[in-house]
């Protein structure tokens, strides 16, 4: 049976899903985690993208990436969505 994980955004406009075990998860300190999360620690998750889905919202989803390494999902902010 595969494992899924579902999450979503505080105002509900944005649902995903991820299926299979994460490939990595852990703390994060670095300066850029730091900053956008506004806190001294930042705690992630990583799935490969084919496991990704976005099932509701997807017009309000964007994609970032700081490394080649990885590519975060973001959001529009609340007000935008409202």
């Amino acid at each position: 049976m595969s494992e899924t994980t579902q999450g979503a955004c505080f105002c509900g406009a944005i649902e995903i899903s991820a299926s299979g075990a994460p490939k990595a998860q852990g703390y994060c300190h670095c300066r850029s985690c730091r900053s956008w999360s506004a806190s001294p620690v930042n705690a992630f998750t990583l799935w490969p993208a084919e496991a990704v889905k976005v099932s509701k919202g997807a017009e309000h989803v964007a994609t970032y990436a700081r490394r080649n390494e990885a590519i975060a999902i973001i959001a529009e902010s609340a007000a935008a969505i409202s």
